[in-house]
């Protein structure tokens, strides 16, 4: 009888083991590839939200900055260069460093932000600047990422005051044009330049509101309590000041610096020609004249209590038996403070023979600029005051911002 032939049993059993590798070499490598695309996963969604976050703070800065840079605008203060713009993040303590270790907790949720100087720029009309966010973790720098954002002035052109009292003259030379005179009569006048406290619009009709009958008025500080900066209080880099007149009037300056006298010291302290700051005093005073009111065909306009822009041409008076507020625009005419203690707080800009008549103690609170005068520009007992706030009131400060156009990207 014939028996069926017999398996080898340690062949299969080999066979057996070598499928056994395969699949065990297989299920290693699918593991493999699974924690390893989980991992990238990871990796990726880390560095997603490590972007998120960069962008974040990058566009939390930019809402702060536009916010901040509207009220230092507001205040008085000007954007018109690349110094205009680190005066105010150093009023609003902004970062313009990059981070370091410590920075971490600073910003919380809204993680670190700076704006970045060496790709930002200021115009006279437009500014680019840059706003950096990081996101940060133990001292490192995870991610980071910049908003640009180009800002431009709307409302009119800012007005850039310098100090209390300012006057360039007609011809350029020295001794022919601007006269500061002290007044008759045993009286006093000062040009200070330290910034003081104004009056808000609402407020002109109330007594003595701009606070300078008995002399100059509060000084405005910040949030921490201290004194504003100073600007000059006299700017007459030609002309002739006589600080003292025969009935025994005196003139008294005060600021930072108390007086600019020569052409040489203004150059040199606002990097501008007087020809080039003439030009930008007339292009000022023809821009605000355009939204200004006249005085009418009785050639005078009373103006007591009220905030605006007026001008007054040659031969036409703007009449102030109490306080006002705006901008006043002496285009050859003349503002009247003659009847007593009058104060006007905001800008007056003076040209072509216009006239400062006052009598009493009144006073100017905010900025007096002229150009193009030859001879005095006031008459009487009159004090200048500056003060960024009254600019800021007036609409002759900084002007406001727009955003025209915003872009992100990553660095």
């Amino acid at each position: 009888m014939k028996h069926p032939p017999k398996l080898n049993s340690s062949r299969q059993d080999g066979a057996a083991l070598i499928v056994g590798l395969i699949l065990l070499a297989v299920a290693t490598i699918v593991t493999l590839l699974s924690m390893s695309s989980g991992h990238m996963q990871e990796r990726m969604t880390s560095n997603t939200n490590n972007q998120a976050h960069a962008f974040n703070a990058a566009e939390a800065g930019s809402a702060k900055l536009f916010h901040d840079l509207n009220s230092y605008l507001g205040g008085g203060g000007q954007l018109r260069s690349d110094e205009d713009l680190k005066e105010a993040l150093n009023a609003y303590d902004f970062h313009t460093d990059e981070p370091r270790a410590n920075d971490d907790p600073e910003f919380g949720e809204f993680g670190f932000f700076r704006v970045n100087l060496t790709e930002s720029s200021v115009g006279e009309s437009e500014s680019r600047i840059v706003v950096d966010g990081y996101s940060l973790h133990g001292g490192s720098v995870l991610a980071r990422a910049s908003v640009a954002i180009v800002l431009e002035s709307v409302g009119g052109m800012p007005f850039g005051s310098r100090g209390a009292f300012e006057c360039i003259g007609e011809d350029g030379e020295d001794g022919e044009d601007c006269v500061f005179k002290a007044p008759s009569g045993g009286a006093s006048s000062a040009a200070d330049g330290r910034d003081y406290v104004a009056p808000h619009p609402d407020d002109l009709s109330q007594p003595n509101a701009c606070d300078t009958q008995g002399g100059a008025p509060d000084r405005a500080v910040d949030d921490q309590g201290e004194n504003l900066a100073s600007q000059a209080g006299l700017i007459l880099p030609e002309g002739d000041v006589q600080e003292s007149s025969g009935g025994g009037g005196e003139l008294d300056f005060e600021g930072d610096p108390s007086k600019v006298r020569s052409e040489e010291d203004y150059e040199e302290r606002y990097g501008e020609s007087l020809e080039d700051r003439r030009s930008y005093i007339g292009e000022r005073i023809a821009e605000h004249k355009a939204n200004a009111m006249g005085v009418g065909e009785s050639g005078e306009r009373e103006i007591t209590d009220q905030h605006g822009t007026w001008v007054a041409e040659e031969g036409e008076t703007l009449k102030l038996d109490g306080d006002a507020g705006g901008i006043v625009i002496l285009d050859g005419g003349e503002l009247d403070m003659d009847s007593g203690n009058q104060c006007f707080s905001g800008l007056v800009l003076v040209r072509d023979g216009g006239r400062i008549r006052a009598g009493g103690t009144g006073a100017i609170l905010g900025s007096v600029v002229g150009a193009k005068i030859d001879g005095p520009m006031t008459h009487g007992n009159v004090s200048f005051f500056y003060s960024s706030e009254a600019l800021g009131h007036a609409g002759g400060g900084g002007g406001e911002l727009r955003i025209s156009s915003w872009s992100e990207f990553l660095n």
